[in-house]
């Protein structure tokens, strides 16, 4: 027997209309090498009749069912709670849409136990359609900027990017140790989704843990396609969550007033450079979504049209003249002000 199959993983997997992605995931754990784990069904809402048929098929897994749809931080604290009262070690929040390898299990625990210090640790994650390119090899967050850096090459693992003190998980696969949970608290609700990975992952460093991402060890990751092989356009709702929860994450990790109003700048900044690049009829919720990151508004998505039309104005325009590289320049960050002449002059040549 392996030396840390003693150590009692809950899996934890969400599902929400997405029968037939999460049968093929609990159908690959179940070839894993390691054995000591138990999956746990967050039930999120589904309108398929999904936990009935799961329930059948899998009568050993633990369902959690929930009438409405709580969100991905919610949902998978729904699980935490469950696992640790259960008397894990580890949880592994894990998507419904991957496929699991035979040693992927057995390889995060194995490197989570090499030191006390790992409070977190992630697979590579590749494309189940493109199983020879990697959708996330690492990447680590400038704190100071609240910026996320990542490889330029994602087939190169390198120590800043996977092991360094500065790594952030994404939360696809992710393997907690329950002690870290114990220490900072679960996912904080307030995202509902998106950044919430970030979050937690920042918290763990605030405490003294390392995040790592275990080369060897790989999930397949499905995308959603259409025919042309594109991936299907994201919606409205993920714009308005990504903008505002970047401002959430942005202000509640500066502890300071002075850091607060330089990296709540700089956020606004990023969100608007991020409106060129989304959809016409999505533009409205990402403003949206920067108004209410503003004004703290977290939790269950906001729906209320409620953006003045001055600040509507303001966005719009401040999007189209290198907001970043304005606020940088007003910053006095020589820095980052370097490397946007250096990105303009690139582009323009």
């Amino acid at each position: 027997m392996n030396q840390y199959n003693n150590e009692k993983i809950f899996i934890i997997i969400l599902n929400w209309n997405g029968l037939e992605d999460t049968i093929a995931c609990i159908d690959s754990l179940q070839q894993s090498k390691y054995k000591n784990f138990k999956i746990v069904l967050i039930e999120n809402g589904s309108n398929d009749n999904s936990a009935n048929v799961l329930k059948i098929m899998y009568p050993e897994i633990h369902v959690i069912e929930n009438k409405q749809n709580l969100g991905f931080c919610e949902g998978n604290n729904q699980g935490i709670e469950y696992s640790i009262c259960n008397g894990a070690d580890f949880v592994w929040l894990l998507n419904n849409d991957t496929i699991v390898l035979q040693d992927t299990l057995n390889l995060l625990v194995e490197n989570a136990k090499s030191s006390p210090k790992i409070g977190m640790i992630s697979p590579v994650i590749r494309y189940n359609d493109q199983k020879e390119k990697i959708q996330y090899g690492g990447c680590f967050i400038d704190r100071k900027r609240f910026l996320l850096n990542y490889p330029k090459k994602n087939e190169e693992f390198e120590y800043d990017y996977t092991s360094g003190e500065n790594v952030i998980l994404w939360g696809t696969a992710l393997l907690i140790r329950v002690q870290v949970l114990r220490d900072i608290g679960l996912l904080n609700s307030e995202f509902f989704a998106y950044w919430e990975d970030v979050d937690i992952c920042l918290r763990a460093i605030e405490k003294g843990y390392l995040n790592i991402v275990c080369t060897n060890a790989v999930v397949y990751h499905k995308r959603k396609l259409l025919p042309n092989k594109k991936e299907v356009p994201k919606k409205g709702m993920f714009y308005y969550l990504f903008e505002r929860n970047y401002l959430l994450l942005v202000k509640s990790h500066s502890k300071n007033l002075i850091k607060r109003f330089k990296n709540i700048l700089r956020g606004i900044a990023i969100c608007s450079s991020h409106l060129k690049n989304c959809p016409q009829k999505y533009r409205y919720d990402s403003i949206l979504g920067i108004w209410h990151g503003l004004n703290g508004n977290g939790g269950y998505p906001n729906e209320k049209k409620n953006v003045p039309k001055s600040f509507v104005f303001i966005i719009k325009i401040f999007s189209h003249i290198y907001p970043l590289f304005l606020i940088n320049v007003l910053l006095l960050d020589i820095k980052m002000i370097l490397i946007h002449i250096k990105k303009i002059l690139t582009k323009e040549k």
